[in-house]
């Protein structure tokens, strides 16, 4: 087993594709219309991080303009079994993030990979990292939304920046010691409260208040019933000895 369930699962399958046979999912392709429909509205859901990231940027102007530079670049990692997380290009460079890789940061694939990527172009690694993802439905046309909330990248470095494909999440890279303060900051800006932001309540469900308040409420009830049922049945018991003692016999 490997250090991540990634890791571990991949080991036992051999490839994602096996994986995907293995846990029963099935290839089903899907257009960005087809998609968009599926979602519903356009909301926030969460922040999220994931910690103890690495960063590779491999930049070289041989990249400008040339066809198939990008899988030259991805071709070391298939190589070295290590799995790529986010992605983001440009005409001279590529950086990726790597949350788990086989023996560790300071381990031989490791080693190797970048003795392999040096070959294309400059290397630049950065150690520890945090990735931390605002995740939701339609996030693009939530865009203006944000414009306030980057106000909480003011005191941080911002590494990457990448976005998914299926229009569900946006992430930034930054140093692990900004991660904790920036979902919090975030957290608070773009996720809706319980009692204050409309449509709350529709895209949660109820609080944990909510919740704890009904159960109680719902057990206080069923106390009183059980109560009202011992109740009766001490009644009943004592009507029973009164009607068989003597003295009520000879009245």
């Amino acid at each position: 087993p490997g250090a991540s369930p990634r890791g571990g699962m991949l080991q036992r399958s051999g490839s994602a594709a096996n994986l995907k046979q293995d846990l029963g999912v099935e290839k089903k392709k899907v257009t960005r219309s087809e998609l968009k429909e599926k979602q519903g509205a356009p909301a926030f859901c969460g922040v999220v991080a994931n910690s103890k990231n690495i960063l590779i940027t491999v930049t070289t102007l041989e990249m400008w303009g040339a066809s198939g530079f990008l899988s030259k670049c991805f071709k070391p990692f298939e190589d070295w079994n290590v799995s790529v997380d986010q992605v983001a290009t440009s005409q001279s460079g590529i950086s990726v993030t790597l949350s788990y890789i086989p023996g560790g940061f300071e381990g031989d694939v490791f080693r190797g990979l970048l003795a392999s990527l040096e070959s294309i172009g400059e290397i630049d690694v950065v150690y520890p990292v945090s990735v931390v993802t605002v995740v939701g439905r339609r996030i693009l046309e939530l865009l203006p939304k944000m414009g306030p909330s980057f106000a909480a990248f003011k005191e941080t470095e911002v590494l990457m920046m990448s976005a998914s494909s299926e229009d569900v999440a946006l992430s930034f890279v930054v140093p692990e010691a900004s991660c904790q303060t920036l979902v919090e900051l975030l957290h608070n800006r773009l996720i809706p409260q319980q009692g204050i932001d409309e449509g709350c309540s529709l895209l949660y469900g109820p609080s944990y208040q909510q919740i704890e308040a009904d159960r109680r409420k719902s057990s206080s009830h069923g106390d009183g019933a059980e109560q009202d049922a011992l109740a009766a049945v001490a009644l009943s018991e004592a009507l029973g000895e009164v009607a068989g003692s003597p003295e009520r016999a000879k009245r």
